[in-house]
């Protein structure tokens, strides 16, 4: 890895011990409630999920679905 991206790497990882702690208002208030609205309308067994981020949407996905 370049100097660069071993020096990213490092701030993300220190950052994410505090990302869900740091958003945690935003999401019991707001986001939580949306998350619900939006998977409400997946359909399917399989889900493929691309992003970044620290599982939040996983209890959201319907049941019995991969």
């Amino acid at each position: 890895m370049s100097d660069n991206t071993e020096i990213i790497k490092k701030r993300y990882d220190r950052a994410a011990r505090y990302y869900d702690v740091l958003e945690g208002f935003m999401e019991k208030r707001w986001i939580a409630s949306w998350r619900k609205e939006l998977f409400s309308h997946v359909k399917g067994f399989k889900i493929l999920e691309v992003g970044v981020g620290t599982g939040k949407n996983i209890p959201y996905y319907p049941e019995g679905c991969d």
